[in-house]
């Protein structure tokens, strides 16, 4: 490789430094000009290589070897080649989250540390339906004086003085017993209301409702009254 010489006019020696020869440098270190005292400040010009860059597309890191960044020269150490790899899904069916840890997304494994189980959902919103069965309990008992009708289906929610369960349905506040029957059985007719059957206010099966004019409905709860007295 061909050596440079001194940056000084008329200078053919090597340079050894800052582009100067021996001599040179020595006068511009000690009097601030490679010519000595008296002729001003003097400043070396710059030398310094442009910094190569990763030929990756949009990377713009300093290459380190075979024109690739340290992450992409990785890469295609281990891979065979600079594109990333692409991420792994969340192991729940119907998730396409990447995946976080243990198989799961963030908001699955979140799940899982919190509650026990990725799939729990304290509370479901957009979802009108699941959120209202997800506060049904389907497991409670057949009505004493009517076994034959199956088990209540008891609201979990809140409830009004009464017993009756409420819920907020698209918009204002209504009776769960009623939303129930609409959801399952259909639209309630104008000026009916719901009996109970069971007797259960709580109850939301729509086995156990019943579309009865108020007429009727307020003679079956005296009814109720009345046996009610008469065992008690």
């Amino acid at each position: 490789m061909a050596k440079s010489t001194c940056l000084v006019e008329g200078c053919v020696t090597d340079a050894r430094a800052r582009g100067l020869c021996k001599a040179h440098w020595q006068r511009w270190s000690r009097h601030g000009h490679p010519l000595g005292p008296g002729h001003g400040e003097w400043t070396p010009p710059t030398t310094e290589r442009p910094r190569a860059t990763c030929t990756v597309d949009d990377c713009g890191k300093a290459a380190k070897g075979r024109g690739l960044c340290s992450m992409h020269l990785s890469r295609l150490l281990r891979t065979g080649t600079t594109d990333p790899k692409p991420p792994r899904p969340c192991s729940v069916d119907g998730c396409d989250e990447a995946h976080e840890a243990l198989g799961l997304c963030l908001k699955h494994v979140t799940r899982l540390r919190r509650y026990g189980d990725p799939l729990f959902v304290k509370r479901i919103i957009g979802d009108s339906p699941a959120r209202f069965w997800g506060k049904v309990d389907k497991t409670g008992d057949a009505p004493d004086h009517n076994p034959l009708l199956g088990a209540c289906w008891l609201w979990t929610g809140t409830r009004d003085v009464d017993g009756y369960g409420s819920v907020r349905w698209e918009g204002p506040m209504r009776k769960a017993h009623r939303v129930a029957y609409e959801l399952l059985v259909g639209p309630i007719p104008d000026g009916l209301e719901i009996d109970h059957l069971c007797r259960v206010t709580s109850c939301v099966n729509p086995a156990h409702l019943e579309p009865v004019t108020p007429a009727v409905n307020v003679a079956r709860r005296w009814e109720a009254e009345r046996e009610h007295k008469a065992t008690a």
